[in-house]
């Protein structure tokens, strides 16, 4: 009878450590993932920066902003056009990269005026 028991217990404990390492690995899988999606949109956020300052500045080439779990880096190509923005987010050490092409449009007194976006696109 005590064999039975203890049989039993140890099946029970076996049985419930496994699901209990499931839940750790299933955990640890969404935490990747949660990561993924902020260091996409910390490179999405710099993306977005890029083409508002390069409408402002012409000769704008990219920068490096820092948040409070991470960062993002851009960089945009010299004129003429088409210009390339490339940029990078950083989330605990999880990265995520786009690169959008887009023509800078100008006034005719020469101001950037606009920017034509002509691809969008996660760089893997």
């Amino acid at each position: 009878m005590i064999t039975s028991v203890v049989v039993l217990l140890s099946v029970s404990l076996s049985i419930g450590l496994t699901i209990a390492l499931m839940e750790v690995s299933e955990l640890e899988t969404q935490s990747i993932g949660i990561q993924s999606e902020m260091a996409f949109y910390y490179s999405d956020i710099c993306a977005n920066e890029a083409i508002f300052k390069l409408k402002q500045n012409a000769s704008y080439s990219g920068e490096i902003i820092n948040f409070q779990e991470g960062s993002c880096s851009v960089s945009v190509s010299a004129a003429p056009n088409p210009r390339t923005i490339q940029s990078e987010g950083d989330f605990n050490g999880m990265k995520r990269n786009i690169e959008i092409t887009g023509n800078l449009n100008h006034s005719p007194g020469g101001e950037a005026v606009g920017f034509d976006i002509v691809s969008w696109e996660e760089v893997f």
